[in-house]
């Protein structure tokens, strides 16, 4: 739900840079050049393992800072006390949320506030889902901003955070008392749009090679990860619970 690149100083510095590398493309954030040019699984795996080595390398040099993180990051609780009739991804972000009325759905859950420093960004997960006992659902929902491959960045750098921060929880200083998404074992990372946010843009092979890279990474740090575009029609304003609850367990109940 960001918009633009993110600023110097953050966990994520250098993702930008490195993925623009990968596809030998100016901004990967801009559709026209993914329009003329068929994303392979190659492409994939790169951009996977870019945006991996950018920030295994800046989880490094946190490492030798001895950070201070905060403990709201990858918190399990909802946040949805702020709505702003302006932005669509927001409201349908919290009306997904607020319609479950379960302990298995959060939304804005940071992942680096206090790593960085009072200049960098935290980054936020749009949506967790709890699947079972150690397995989560790390959702990127986009309605008309940006395009796939931008918001599949962001949700793969969310989830190399979570990798790397589960591997190295002790040496980032986070606790072991309080229940939080680093005792998880498994994450399943979603780009989750409605259909027309898909247009002209050709991504099974691109989807594979970002799955087959995703995977032999996650099992060297011991644990799962998988990842999915995912599509849905778009809910009106004024649907019913039920429609959102559909929606949600058409995409996440398997």
């Amino acid at each position: 739900m960001r918009q633009g690149d993110f600023p110097s100083e953050t966990l994520f510095t250098g993702v930008a840079n490195e993925v623009n590398k990968a596809l030998s493309v100016r901004s990967y954030r801009h559709r026209g050049p993914f329009r003329r040019q068929s994303l392979t699984d190659n492409n994939g795996a790169d951009v996977t393992k870019a945006i991996f080595q950018a920030v295994e390398i800046r989880i490094s040099q946190l490492i030798k800072d001895k950070p201070t993180p905060s403990n709201q990051n990858w918190r399990l609780t909802p946040q949805l006390n702020k709505w702003n009739p302006r932005n669509p991804e927001v409201n349908l972000e919290r009306r997904l949320v607020s319609v479950r009325q379960t302990q298995d759905w959060w939304n804005q859950v940071p992942v680096a506030s206090g790593l960085i420093g009072s200049s960098g960004r935290r980054g936020c997960i749009d949506l967790v889902h709890k699947r079972d006992r150690g397995i989560f659902d790390f959702v990127e929902l986009k309605v008309a901003s940006d395009t796939p491959i931008f918001a599949a960045v962001e949700i793969l750098q969310y989830g190399f955070a979570w990798l790397l921060s589960r591997f190295h929880r002790d040496n980032l200083g986070y606790s072991r008392k309080t229940e939080s998404l680093l005792d998880g074992n498994e994450v399943n990372l979603f780009v989750l749009a409605p259909r027309d946010f898909y247009r002209d843009i050709s991504l099974d092979r691109f989807q594979i090679g970002i799955r087959e890279a995703l995977m032999k990474i996650a099992n060297q740090y011991d644990a799962a990860m998988s990842f999915n575009f995912a599509k849905f029609d778009m809910p009106s304003p004024d649907c019913n619970e039920v429609v959102l609850r559909d929606l949600l367990d058409n995409i996440f109940s398997n």
